[in-house]
């Protein structure tokens, strides 16, 4: 795990893959919102299993949940700064 706050939490919770309704429960999103960031770039990583299946790992949506934090509405999340870094160049 790469985040104290979650060492209260047991492993096998933490990596439990879940379908993208409980991840965006986990998130406080509509599942549509996961489904649409899937498609365009975005969003907690996700593994797609077969053509259809979707999972997400539960610590992968909490640590994209932190990641993501912003301490206002005109701050730029961590990714974005990055992806706008490079196509400056």
């Amino acid at each position: 795990m790469t985040d104290e706050r979650f060492r209260d939490l047991p492993a096998v919770w933490l990596l439990e893959a879940v379908d993208t309704q409980e991840a965006a429960r986990m998130a406080n999103l509509s599942p549509a919102t996961l489904a649409t960031w899937r498609s365009r770039g975005g969003g907690p990583k996700f593994r797609k299993l077969g053509n259809k299946t979707v999972r997400y790992i539960r610590i992968d949506v909490l640590e994209w949940m932190q990641n993501n934090g912003r301490d206002n509405t005109t701050a730029r999340s961590p990714a974005t700064e990055t992806s706008s870094a490079t196509s400056d160049r």
